[in-house]
């Protein structure tokens, strides 16, 4: 008989993450998991205590995942549009990760509270002003009005 392959915290959280993206939170269990694993559900408490910490570290890095589309959107002539684009772009190629991030949990502030955990605000908000105050958005403003 074989020995059984140890799966590292790593292999368990992109496990965990590949069944959040494809099928949802509602399917990650230790059973779901073991089954992705190839190994049995008690591997995955050598590395963790509990599920929730498994979904912990689950949504921790789905925030990096959200974080890249963040942060190509910010890196765009017109940051603030871009960073909503990316958003929303987001929401349509990964929709369980979009639920569990900005939608399952109930805060009202919760897009404010993703945008902070991710270091993000002070880029956010620097984009709306750039987007918003420059001569060139006015320009195009008075442009499209008609305005002389």
């Amino acid at each position: 008989m074989q020995p059984t392959r140890k799966n590292t915290r790593e292999e368990i959280i992109q496990a965990s993450v590949e069944i959040i993206r494809k099928q949802g939170i509602e399917f990650l269990s230790a059973r779901n998991l073991g089954k992705k694993l190839n190994a049995s559900p008690a591997t995955i408490f050598t590395h963790f205590d509990t599920m929730e910490e498994v979904q912990e570290a689950s949504i921790s890095e789905v925030r990096k995942i959200y974080d890249q589309y963040v942060l190509r959107g910010l890196s765009t002539i017109l940051s603030f549009k871009g960073y909503a684009l990316e958003v929303i772009k987001f929401a349509k190629e990964e929709p369980f990760l979009f639920e569990i991030l900005l939608m399952k949990r109930k805060s009202p502030t919760i897009l404010k509270e993703v945008i902070a955990a991710a270091g993000h605000e002070a880029r956010i908000i620097s984009a709306v002003e750039s987007t918003f105050c420059s001569q060139h958005y006015f320009q195009m403003i008075k442009y499209h009005s008609g305005t002389p």
